[in-house]
């Protein structure tokens, strides 16, 4: 079990990651939003929105006495890419980078490669398979836990551009788990999203392979064709 949650100071926000037996602590604690935490022996590593925070084996959480220290810090809300903020609705041609928007774009291709990904249940990290056993660098042998992410191009008609979809927002645009994904290819070549129109949320962000714009998509929903017909028309009054 994993849960994740935004903690700040007066200099930003975060994502910090329990596991387990830590979820259970916050209940015996009485830790909820809006309280101060004071964490310690926790470690930093890279995440898809950038760094955050996990506890791992040795690191710890407490509700600390104070004040509330987020009455100036933007409130932001993740689960695993997933991102509560206000989204603007763009075109794909008009995308700019480290912009957060809303589009609406049919996928019209997905790459090949195996869409399944392995990390460590303990801190997120990369593992490595030897024999029968997955590796990670910070907690040896691990349970390993699988993933889904997902690329494809989205077009709009104006453009289009790369899409990367992760873990839970992958599951939702595949239509399968990624328990239930035996054969990653197999998924692949028998995806039937293809020609689909979808309402995208997410980051714009220039890839560090190619170099040219891509969005890291946070959040997918079906066409709701009735709201889309009350917009235009609202747009044209």
């Amino acid at each position: 079990t994993v849960l994740s949650m935004i903690v700040g100071d007066e200099t930003g926000t975060t994502r910090l990651t329990l596991w387990n037996d830590q979820i259970a602590l916050l209940e015996k604690l009485g830790i909820g939003e809006g309280d101060t935490v004071r964490v310690t022996k926790a470690f930093v590593k890279d995440g898809l929105n950038g760094p955050e925070i996990s506890l791992g084996k040795s690191g710890t959480i407490e509700k600390a006495e104070g004040d509330q220290v987020l009455d100036n810090v933007e409130m932001q809300e993740q689960s695993f890419g997933k991102e509560m903020r206000s989204y603007q609705r763009e075109s794909i041609k008009n995308l700019k980078d480290n912009s957060y928007c809303e589009v609406k774009a049919c996928l019209v291709n997905v790459f090949s490669k195996n869409p399944i990904f392995v990390r460590c249940k303990e801190c997120g990290g990369p593992v490595e398979k030897q024999e029968d056993a997955f590796i990670c660098q910070l907690h040896g042998s691990v349970e390993p836990e699988y993933n889904l992410v997902l690329s494809g191009i989205i077009d709009d008609g104006t453009e289009n551009i790369r899409a990367v979809f992760f873990r839970e927002v992958a599951e939702k645009v595949l239509g399968k788990s990624a328990k239930e994904v035996k054969d990653g290819k197999d998924v692949i070549e028998k995806f039937e999203g293809l020609g689909k129109d979808f309402i995208l949320k997410g980051k714009v962000k220039k890839s560090d392979f190619s170099g040219e714009l891509e969005m890291v998509v946070n959040q997918v929903d079906k066409v709701d064709t009735k709201k889309e017909c009350e917009q235009l028309l609202n747009e044209k009054k």
